[in-house]
């Protein structure tokens, strides 16, 4: 299991934050898979960090879909997120914490 950080513009951040969007679409060069984390940074057109709630979030990714009218290398993953204790930024689950291997994926959607 890996977590990984993903950039995301606000107009995409938003819905998932809310619980509307339970799905990213992106590139597979990372080799995504069920189990893994997700922590999203939000930024500006510029590439900026923006503030947004979605920054202290934490996803897990569900189930995976390619093929299928998906374009070739990228993916189509679920989200279900992590709750975490108020007092911390760091995951509470156990699967989270025994996480070894943090990837920063320098893209945005």
């Amino acid at each position: 299991m890996r977590t990984y950080t993903l950039n995301i513009y606000p107009q995409f951040a938003d819905p998932i934050f809310e619980g509307s969007r339970t799905f990213d679409v992106r590139e597979n060069s990372a080799g995504f898979q069920t189990g893994d984390l997700i922590r999203y940074t939000c930024i500006s057109g510029e590439g900026t960090t923006l503030e947004h709630p979605i920054n202290n979030a934490l996803y897990q990714i569900s189930y995976i879909m390619s093929g299928c009218g998906i374009c070739k290398n990228n993916v189509v993953f679920a989200l279900q997120r992590v709750n975490l204790p108020q007092t911390q930024e760091t995951p509470s689950t156990e699967a989270a914490q025994d996480s070894k291997d943090t990837v920063e994926i320098d893209d945005a959607s």
